[in-house]
Order: structure tokens, then C-alpha cells, then sequence
């Protein structure tokens, strides 16, 4: 996808926002995973509802320029034990549970992020990608809103579709654990965050 395709485009209806998600959007972003995500990959409402009250501080919803809501980002600080079984596919995603994820008071000891999702089903188009840059450019930010990143600081993600693939292989993420080795199939990929935020300033401008 080239995010630098754009500039003609009206950008009264390419205006987008990324806020902190609150309680009452959990139930619709588990609404949203199931339209997105097919069979096991939707996470249901129970684990998010758990996940969100362990720490808020890692759900965010992506808004219009009417206020409506377009999409979700979300980024679990996983604690290391969980981090490693994990990565390494001995457990997915719905067996991560609320006690795996650092609390908002444990920020300093943060220093690996998981984007466990990362969808915006409800825009189309040229809009659709000016959505995603708007998560892209607003990234640093969501992160240092859940810890405070150094050098030491890695991020992962696991794409389910070829386009979520396409996108972090743009970004430079590079395969830790390919997906034959883990259970669910899906491969892990990672980047130190200050590399990310040089390879969405690279995409971006």
C-alpha cells in the first residue's frame, strides 16, 4: 500500500483520530474482531473485557472526523514468561490471560509491546489508507502511552491476512518465529522501536 498516493483526495472525509478506548468500546471492538477476523483469530469479548481491565492503557478506537467509530488498535504489554510462550507458539492468543499483561503502575518494567490488533474494517478506499497513516504516525505515541520506550524496547506483531503481512514487511519488521513452528500458523515478527519509528517516517513523508 502507498501511503504517499493520496494528496488529491478530499481531505474533509480523510480526517482521522486515535483515542484511548473506554469501557464501553471493548464490546464493540470484540463486535468488530468477529467481522474482521474469522474462527479462532477474533478474540471474544470475556478475554478483551479482561485484557482491558488489567490495563486500559493498551486500547485505543480510531475515529472519523464525525466522531464515529472506524477501527481499533490494540498493543499488550505481555509479561516476559508469556511473552516466550507465546512468540515461541506453545500458547495464542485467547490463552492469554488479564494476570499476563504489566499493570499501568508497572510501566518502567515494560519493555516489550505485542499489536494484537490493528483493524479498520469500516473505511474504504483512499480514506481506508489515510486511517492507517493516522495510526501509523499516532504509533509512538500509543506506545509511550502504555510504557516508556528506550533502545531496549521491541515491538511485535503477528499478521493473519496478506495485506497485514505486506504492511509490517514495509515497516521493516523481520520474522522471528515463522509460522509452521508455532501453534495457529502465524508467523512473529518484531523491530526495536526506534527502527519503527524511522521506518513509518520513511513511509509516511
Amino acid at each position: 500500500m502507498n501511503l504517499k498516493q493520496f494528496e488529491q483526495t478530499d481531505l474533509l472525509s480523510t480526517k482521522f483520530e486515535v483515542q484511548q478506548a473506554t469501557d464501553t468500546d471493548i464490546e464493540w471492538i470484540a463486535e468488530l474482531e468477529k467481522k474482521t477476523y474469522s474462527g479462532i483469530d477474533a478474540i471474544p469479548y470475556t478475554v478483551l473485557k479482561e485484557w482491558y481491565t488489567a490495563n486500559s492503557n493498551a486500547f485505543f478506537v480510531i475515529r472519523n472526523k464525525n466522531g464515529i467509530r472506524v477501527g481499533h488498535v490494540d498493543i499488550l504489554p505481555l509479561r516476559q514468561e508469556t511473552l516466550n510462550e507465546f512468540i515461541s507458539g506453545k500458547i495464542i492468543e485467547h490463552d492469554i490471560r488479564g494476570n499476563s499483561l504489566f499493570k499501568p503502575d508497572e510501566r518502567e518494567k515494560i519493555n516489550h509491546l505485542y499489536i494484537e490488533s490493528l483493524a479498520i474494517p469500516y473505511v474504504k478506499g483512499f480514506a481506508r489508507s489515510y486511517a492507517l497513516k493516522e495510526v501509523l504516525l499516532s504509533l509512538d505515541k500509543l506506545i509511550e502511552t502504555i510504557c516508556d520506550p528506550d533502545f531496549s524496547t521491541i515491538i511485535y506483531a503477528m499478521p493473519a491476512s496478506e495485506e497485514g503481512k505486506q504492511i509490517i514487511e514495509k515497516l521493516n519488521f523481520s520474522i522471528t518465529v515463522e509460522g509452521k513452528n508455532r501453534k495457529g500458523g502465524y508467523s512473529i515478527y518484531k523491530i526495536p522501536f526506534f527502527e519503527l519509528k524511522t521506518a513509518i517516517q520513511k513511509i509516511t513523508t
